[in-house]
């Protein structure tokens, strides 16, 4: 594992000149990504860093796997793994 810029990366680069220096993905705490047009998936499902998607979409790691807004709690899941293909479950506090 290493850091470039704040990010910590799974795998280390072999050089910098070498396409493999590009890590596949930053490392997400939760397992989760997130894009800004409010796509969640996880690591099988969101784009890799060498991705077009991956700077188009602005993807980044998911921090904070749950957490409440007001009287509603949330809890981000992958979209495409969820049999209800949403990316947030939400349920009363």
């Amino acid at each position: 594992m290493y850091t470039s810029a704040g990010i910590r990366y799974k795998t280390q680069p072999e050089s910098p000149e070498s396409p493999e220096s590009f890590p596949m993905r930053p490392e997400s705490p939760t397992g989760l990504y997130w894009s800004m047009h409010g796509e969640v998936a996880c690591a099988a499902h969101a784009p890799t860093a060498d991705d077009p998607r991956w700077a188009k979409e602005d993807w980044a790691p998911i921090a904070v796997k749950d957490g409440q807004i007001e009287e509603m709690r949330y809890q981000y899941q992958c979209q495409h793994c969820a049999p209800d293909g949403r990316a947030v479950l939400r349920f009363p506090k």
